[in-house]
């Protein structure tokens, strides 16, 4: 199955609730019923690799862009990969910005496939023999990402998030 990036968006009620009950994270972002209409997005095994073209880390940064993997308040019990983390509005908003000035020749820029192999980045060597059609991929990917992050801003929302 691999590991995959899952999150969903949260108002404030759902934000206190959780935090009231972060038992009910995984199940929050994961619901066994109504997940087709949950503001939800599902990077699959993308992930990593889109963590890496945004910030050129394996790992969490201070980046703004570094959404994927940040330094977020975690909630509840791992799940096999780490608990639940929370994403504030703030670094939605601030991750949106900054992902909406990204041009097509920087994100080809950042695209090397030979340092996600070297970092290890999660299927990275999927990526280096898929080359430049992998980019492609991810960069479809990445625009789910800033749309989802979109929606937060504009709707003051927040998200949960989990690699499961």
């Amino acid at each position: 199955m691999g590991m995959v990036w899952v999150a969903r968006l949260a108002d404030d009620g759902e934000v206190a609730s959780i935090r009231a009950n972060p038992d009910g994270a995984y199940d929050f972002i994961q619901p066994e019923e109504g997940w087709e209409t949950a503001p939800i997005i599902d990077l699959d095994k993308e992930w990593h690799a889109i963590h890496f073209l945004l910030t050129q880390s394996a790992g969490p940064t201070n980046d703004p862009l570094s959404l994927i993997l940040g330094d977020f308040e975690e909630i509840g019990e791992d799940n096999g990969y780490g608990p639940v983390f929370y994403i504030p509005n703030q670094s939605l908003k601030a991750f949106s910005n900054m992902a909406k000035a990204l041009s097509e020749s920087e994100l080809k820029k950042r695209y090397d496939t030979q340092a996600m192999v070297e970092q290890q980045i999660y299927l990275g060597e999927m990526y280096h023999e898929e080359g430049e059609e992998g980019l492609n991929f991810l960069t479809q990917r990445l625009d789910e990402l800033k749309e989802f992050a979109a929606k937060a801003a504009s709707g003051d929302l927040s998200a949960f998030a989990v690699i499961t």
